[in-house]
């Protein structure tokens, strides 16, 4: 574990370094019943699970996307990524995966649920979280400033016509180190818990465009913004949208971008009437990275404390989610 929390004298290192819209055909709210025919004593109530669009043909209508995915069933799409012999069909396994990812169940209930032993309900899911970032990481781009145009709803079109991103920074509860030096690395304050942190940045449409990789709790959001890569994709000209704890007005401001803050209070001294109305229009439009992140949190893996032993597979489960948050539609639907 100390290997991916590190942190010294305010210099934290990464947990896990780097190694158009979208439409769908709605949200699958229910697996497909052909895939667990064989287990019928299952009860109804347990087949649910609720904003995974899997089992289903999704309708992927970007022309930005369409060479990188093609319209089809993303369990078809992993079936041909399947490379070992095991007890469970390929559909089971990837059905496993989900459940873990979508619900948090612990291996030993999985293992049950599946007629199998805890170890081969690890090596299975460690294997497809794998396979399924590999295919899934297609679908999480940087937009062209083109497109982000023409898919701007208008809560940003009156306001922040030349909004480029918006961007946030979320946590996700880590079980405690047995290692001290471990846990102080990745205690958050604001939680008053170990956490791992990391970087969202969004779209004005809802898209999410890049998602980081896992930090300790401790790290800041400039230090995060700093190290994460999200710099090399802004480019002169760029205005990103944040909250006013991001404290990256220089960094970007060697790049030519435009930082959008709300105005907030120094000392002693009251907000003028202006700021005060564009503080709120700013918090208007960023709720909806705020809905992003609760896509995200929907998958109870990053919702839940999550196991140190998942540690090493954070930064690949952060973008399964990401991606699987931006299959289920439009976030911001005009009509």
């Amino acid at each position: 574990m100390r290997a991916y929390l590190r942190c010294h004298n305010n210099h934290h290192t990464a947990l896990f370094p780097a190694s158009g819209k979208i439409h769908c055909s709605g949200t699958t709210a229910m697996v497909n019943s052909r895939v667990l025919r064989r287990r019928p004593k299952m009860p109804q109530h347990k087949l649910k699970i609720s904003a995974i669009p899997c089992f289903r043909v999704m309708q992927i209508r970007s022309s930005t996307l369409e060479s990188h995915w093609k319209p089809s069933s993303l369990v078809s799409t992993l079936e041909g990524f399947a490379e070992r012999a095991s007890v469970l069909s390929v559909r089971d396994q990837i059905l496993m995966t989900l459940i873990k990812l979508k619900l948090n169940r612990v291996l030993g209930d999985l293992g049950r649920q599946f007629h199998v032993s805890q170890s081969v309900a690890s090596k299975v899911i460690s294997f497809w979280i794998d396979k399924m970032e590999e295919v899934l990481r297609p679908l999480i781009i940087w937009l062209p400033k083109e497109t982000i145009k023409a898919t701007m709803p208008t809560a940003f079109k009156r306001f922040f016509p030349n909004t480029t991103c918006v961007i946030d920074c979320s946590e996700s509860l880590l079980q405690k180190a047995k290692n001290l030096d471990s846990r102080g690395e990745s205690y958050s304050h604001y939680y008053s818990h170990n956490t791992i942190k990391y970087l969202v940045v969004v779209a004005p449409c809802g898209l999410i465009m890049f998602i980081s990789s896992g930090y300790g709790g401790r790290a800041s959001d400039k230090f995060i913004t700093m190290n994460s890569g999200i710099l090399d994709y802004l480019r002169p000209g760029d205005e990103v949208m944040a909250d006013r704890g991001f404290l990256i007005r220089d960094l970007l401001f060697e790049r030519r971008v435009k930082l959008v803050l709300p105005a907030f209070t120094r000392g002693g001294s009251q907000l003028t009437e202006e700021q005060v109305t564009a503080a709120r229009r700013i918090a208007n439009v960023r709720i909806h990275v705020e809905r992003a992140i609760r896509r995200l949190k929907v998958y109870k893996i990053l919702s839940h404390v999550i196991p140190i032993n998942m540690t090493p597979k954070i930064e690949k489960i952060l973008r399964i989610c990401a991606a699987l948050a931006n299959l289920r539609g439009d976030l911001i639907c005009e009509r």
